[in-house]
């Protein structure tokens, strides 16, 4: 077992291009070795970081235990934080949970860098919504509404792009229960505008600040 002295750097270690390169069971022995003996908020951080990339490159290869994100998520630490909004997003099947820890990173006032993480996790969550029905829509347009007047440009851009983004969703949705109640003809029928198409078909990109 890791020595708890030691935890906090080879959960650093791990956290690295070369750990992208093991096998699955290699990279879960390790990881459960310093999970197992970890002394702090710093081995945390880097095991969420280093099981966040794994996971990116190898997805649903290896388990991560479901505290960790809730663990980060309540941290003091910003990066640790951002990292835990980052395996929550990626490992966590509750809709709610995310986009309520994501609205709770876009009105971060300590570091504009926990502000930008919210943006690429709701980048990375809009995509895979069909509905809006599982999640705060009303908290979240509210906060990208405000958004919308940042002094900063790129966080407007992006609070615009989402806005544009959850309208389109709703007008599916509404065009879905259209569908089902009445038969239409193709002249009457509700249509996309063609920004909103593309954004159904493509999405933004995820913004990197």
């Amino acid at each position: 077992m890791a020595n708890r002295d030691n935890t906090a750097k080879l959960a650093k270690d791990l956290w690295s291009v070369e750990a992208l390169e093991m096998e699955p069971a290699e990279f879960q022995t390790r990881f459960d070795a310093i999970y197992a003996s970890a002394e702090g908020i710093a081995t945390y951080w880097h095991l969420g970081g280093a099981a966040n990339d794994y996971l990116q490159h190898h997805p649903n290869s290896i388990t991560v235990p479901p505290e960790l994100a809730p663990r980060l998520l309540a941290s003091r630490m910003v990066d640790g934080r951002i990292i835990g909004l980052k395996l929550l997003n990626r490992c966590s099947s509750d809709l709610n949970l995310i986009a309520t820890w994501i609205c709770r990173a876009l009105q971060s006032k300590k570091k504009k860098t926990e502000l930008y993480g919210g943006l690429c996790e709701l980048s990375d969550l809009l995509p895979r919504l069909t509905t809006l029905a599982n999640i705060p829509v009303d908290e979240l347009r509210g906060i990208l509404q405000k958004l919308r007047s940042s002094g900063d440009i790129y966080v407007r851009d992006w609070a615009d792009r989402f806005i544009d983004w959850i309208e389109c969703i709703e007008a599916k949705g509404y065009e879905s229960r259209r569908s089902r109640s009445t038969s239409l003809n193709t002249e009457s029928r509700f249509e996309l505008t063609p920004r909103d198409a593309r954004l159904a078909d493509d999405g933004p990109q995820s913004p990197r600040p």
